[in-house]
């Protein structure tokens, strides 16, 4: 995580590339990114903050288990394919 001009900053898993918080809280038609949590655990200032400002049924959408990435999915399927 950096901080750039006062925002703060992590390499987004999903996008492979950098993003402000900004954008994570957002991401998803305005509502935060299912990886919020899981991506800004090490922030214990976001993760308080986001328990604080959202409603009760986001924080258990941010909370359920994340999907696998889309990496692990594409190797998976090259694998099955090898298979057959």
């Amino acid at each position: 995580m950096a901080e750039q001009s006062g925002k703060l900053v992590l390499r987004c898993p999903r996008l492979g590339g950098e993003v402000h918080l900004t954008y994570c809280l957002r991401e998803s038609a305005g509502r935060p990114c299912i990886r919020t949590l899981q991506c800004w655990h090490a922030v214990p200032q976001v993760c308080e903050r986001l328990m604080k400002r959202l409603p009760e049924d986001e924080i258990r959408r941010l909370m359920e288990p994340v999907p696998r990435d889309r990496m692990s999915v594409i190797l998976d399927a090259a694998e099955q394919g090898k298979r057959r």
